[in-house]
Formats: structure tokens, sequence, C-alpha cells
């Protein structure tokens, strides 16, 4: 399983066009997590990241988190 992680408003719409050229394969998850914080190098955005994938791929599982 491929799981790409973006930003809010920060290139999904690129990601989007991207996967429809082919660019980005089908089988890759585009994600969209919005940063928990402005504080820009709190390592808010990577943990909230690592939580929302978590989370996606338990659900996919039939668990959650």
């Amino acid at each position: 399983m491929n799981v790409f992680i973006n930003e809010i408003n920060r290139g999904s719409a690129e990601m989007e066009i991207r996967r429809d050229k082919g660019e980005i394969g089908e089988d890759v998850i585009l994600l969209t997590v919005e940063d928990p914080k402005s504080e820009v190098g709190s390592g808010g955005a990577t943990l909230n990241a690592l939580l929302v994938v978590a989370e996606y791929i338990s659900a996919k599982q039939g668990y959650t988190v």
C-alpha cells in the first residue's frame, strides 16, 4: 500500500492532476491532512499525518485506533 500525505491547500489539486496524467498510480492513496498548529517546526504536522495514516489503514482492515 502506497500512501502520499499532502498538506491542505498545498498541491492537493496538483496531485489529482498528476494522478489523472498517470504520473501517480491509481494504487497510491492520497490523503490531505491539515496542520494542527501554525507553529513551524513543532512536529505537530508530522505526528498528525502519521495518526491519520494509522487510522486510515486500521479502518481499511476493520479496526479502530
